[in-house]
């Protein structure tokens, strides 16, 4: 979903009423299943059982040597949303990495930061997250702001040992903001579907989430120094719950599926 004309919406409720079982990731969902009148069981990402994080490749460790822990290490995903919403176009996807740029080059002014670019997903050829990583690269270095362009080839289980050694994580990508909170790292989320606000409003409601087509550099950069001023406070609230969230999908799938 979400759901808006009548054919979409009696097609799923009756696929939906064909199934045993329905496991939705977040409230904005449940909410859907209780106004159609189904059943079903919320249930967190299964992102947050955290047990595909093996030991890091050498691709992995070859990214660390970028990482200079004397700097704030701000970690981001981006993407070309444009094909998300309704009158959107490349132009509202420049925009969105022009504001992230100035929103940034603020926060360099009063800390010695550094970008860390990360393609969490590779979806398409044309327009693929490491075309658009590297297009906000050039914004930040025109604005004198020190990046990298991570290895696209960086598993799963890389990034979540990337992400881990921000200081902040800037998410586009879903699962890259639950692979932040998995590594107790703060979160501020660009969010392009209800889905990023429902899963980490879940988390917790001290997280910043903007969306993706509307907010401005100004408050983009008023999160990220909230996130980055309370990083101790939030770590430990994201460390809490990202364990809590694990139990929970795994007692779940235990249910489901013994």
């Amino acid at each position: 979903g979400p759901f808006n004309k009548s054919h979409d919406i009696a097609a799923f409720k009756w696929s939906t009423r064909q199934l045993d079982s329905v496991m939705v990731r977040e409230e904005i969902s449940a909410n859907s299943m209780k106004k159609f009148g189904l059943d079903y069981s919320q249930t967190p990402d299964c992102a947050f059982l955290n047990n595909f994080v093996t030991e890091p490749t050498k691709v992995c460790a070859a990214s660390s040597l970028e990482i200079d822990d004397e700097k704030t290490n701000v970690g981001i995903t981006v993407l070309d949303w444009s094909w998300a919403i309704a009158g959107c176009d490349r132009e509202s996807c420049h925009k969105y990495l022009e504001k992230i740029s100035t929103a940034l080059a603020a926060i360099s002014e009063s800390k010695e930061i550094v970008v860390h670019l990360f393609s969490q997903t590779d979806v398409s050829t044309e327009r693929s997250d490491l075309l658009v990583a590297g297009e906000l690269h050039e914004l930040l270095g025109k604005k004198g702001v020190e990046s990298v362009v991570h290895d696209a080839e960086n598993t799963a289980s890389d990034l979540c040992h990337l992400y881990s050694k921000m200081d902040l994580f800037i998410g586009s990508r879903m699962h890259s903001c639950i692979f932040a909170v998995n590594q107790a790292v703060p979160v501020v989320a660009l969010a392009y579907q209800p889905k990023t606000l429902g899963v980490l409003n879940w988390v917790s409601d001290k997280l910043k989430i903007l969306p993706i087509d509307t907010f401005s550099a100004a408050e983009l950069a008023n999160a990220i120094a909230y996130s980055i001023d309370h990083r101790d406070d939030l770590s430990q609230i994201l460390a809490r719950r990202s364990r809590e969230l694990g139990e929970l999908v795994n007692d779940d799938f235990n249910r489901f599926f013994r």
